[in-house]
């Protein structure tokens, strides 16, 4: 789990699977098993779509069985399952399972836990694609006040938040703001993870998009490019394939603008 966030998936995979073979020997389908399952699922969601959906419906599935149809557990896989329906365009489910992870967190965390936060991100990141960005700009002011008071705001969760504060602010023509929350999550996020780190590297596939929302295509190439860098340093991660469209949709933008 530690290689994972840093960056290293190849690393947390293989100690991943070797506890998982230690687990399922020992312990069979039970809770420590099912979150190893639930974190492979996570890596897979990288640059394997289907895998991760197979690990996440089987694990919510066992855990239901386990559990019954409430329980911290539950509602982490749901997160990830969440995520997932996002990640393959399928924004209604993933709000729906978002949603449904947030209100079962609600009986055990409360409304002011970091897990919250995180789960509030997601959902404001799903507004946001959908074309609602003062939605989008409430709930993830809502996800900063929570991190910033339970983490503080040096955490590299508090520094993704403030990117989608500025994608929104973007989408309103905050432009100015925008790039002030940029250079701001930028500074968080590279001292709080490393320069190379994916995180630095999403939030600069946003300054990216940025730039070409404003037809500023040499700066938008630089942005992407930086991102491009640090996500080959993740072996498979997908990443590198969003950020190669990027570019292209860069080239095809500039075109068509000459």
């Amino acid at each position: 789990i530690v290689r994972a966030a840093q960056g290293d998936y190849d690393n947390a995979m293989t100690n991943l699977r070797k506890a998982l073979s230690i687990q399922i020997k020992l312990l069979g389908n039970q809770q420590a098993t099912l979150r190893t399952r639930r974190e492979i699922g996570r890596i897979f969601l990288l640059y394997d779509l289907d895998a991760a959906f197979d690990e996440f419906n089987d694990v919510l599935e066992c855990q239901r069985e386990i559990h019954g149809e409430k329980h911290p557990n539950i509602a982490e896989t749901l997160f990830s399952l969440g995520c997932a329906h996002a990640k393959n365009g399928d924004a209604q489910r993933a709000l729906k399972t978002l949603e449904e992870c947030y209100n079962m967190r609600v009986e055990f965390l409360g409304t002011d836990h970091p897990h919250q936060a995180m789960t509030l991100h997601e959902i404001a990141k799903i507004q946001l694609d959908r074309g609602r960005p003062k939605k989008a700009l409430r709930i993830v002011n809502a996800a900063l006040s929570i991190t910033e008071e339970a983490l503080s705001d040096r955490h590299v969760y508090f520094a993704l938040q403030t990117t989608t504060k500025a994608s929104s602010l973007v989408t309103l023509g905050q432009f100015g703001d925008a790039q002030e929350k940029f250079t701001e999550s930028l500074r968080i996020a590279q001292a709080a993870v490393g320069e190379n780190h994916p995180s630095v590297a999403w939030i600069y596939m946003e300054v990216g998009k940025s730039y070409l929302r404003q037809c500023k295509f040499d700066q938008a190439t630089d942005s992407i490019n930086e991102a491009l860098q640090r996500y080959q340093t993740c072996k498979d991660h997908g990443g590198i394939q969003t950020a190669k469209e990027e570019l292209e949709r860069i080239d095809r933008a500039e075109l068509l603008c000459v």
